[in-house]
């Protein structure tokens, strides 16, 4: 099967790029961590998945989640996107991450929200404060703000992220739904030109 950034099938690049962006790992020192994603095919086998990392051999090993909701217009000729709606990831928190590497000496940037991995470059696009769902059903149900206006591109991401302490497996997550690469590259060749001068 061919690979895109969204993934293969097997794993998503997009979610493990995502994956180093949320833990906010510096630059120098990104070989200390290593980042797996699974896509889950089913909505019932991603929501009952959880990311998880490891220090081996002085290294956060993280793997992460990620389900791809298909377009229903994906077949439409019409004025409607084809390109995927969005991706569910479920990523370990910058938190997490850093209760591992900081006794390494690692260094971390600041915090990271879902909305600043999805932001794309490129002209009127908005993307506005993640929301903050308070349950994992609330997250899983909630879908990502996708909106062409006059101004252009709006997108804001539900998320759910959760505190190192919490309990039951549940501590150090933060999951974001995410704008496609698919649907950024298509709203930036086709939909952001529509009703432009030549």
């Amino acid at each position: 099967m061919e690979e895109t950034m969204e993934g293969d099938g097997v794993r998503s690049p997009w979610t493990e790029h995502g994956q180093r962006i949320m833990s906010a790992v510096l630059d120098k020192y990104s070989e200390y961590l290593t980042v797996t994603d699974t896509i889950f095919e089913t909505l019932l086998k991603f929501s009952s998945s959880k990311p998880h990392v490891v220090l081996e051999q002085k290294m956060a090993n993280t793997t992460t989640s990620t389900h791809i909701y298909p377009n229903p217009n994906r077949l439409s000729v019409g004025s409607e996107p084809i390109t995927s709606k969005e991706m569910g990831t479920k990523f370990k928190s910058r938190e997490a991450i850093m209760e591992l590497l900081i006794p390494l000496g690692v260094e971390f940037g600041d915090e990271v929200s879902c909305r600043d991995i999805n932001q794309t470059r490129g002209r009127s696009s908005t993307f506005h404060p993640d929301e903050v769902k308070l349950t994992g059903s609330g997250w899983l149900e909630a879908h990502l703000l996708y909106s062409i206006t006059d101004a252009g591109l709006e997108v804001k991401s539900p998320s759910l992220p959760t505190d190192v302490n919490v309990g039951f497996g549940l501590g150090g997550m933060h999951y974001c739904k995410l704008l496609t690469p698919t649907r950024a590259l298509e709203y930036l060749i086709i939909d952001s030109l529509v009703g432009t001068q030549p």
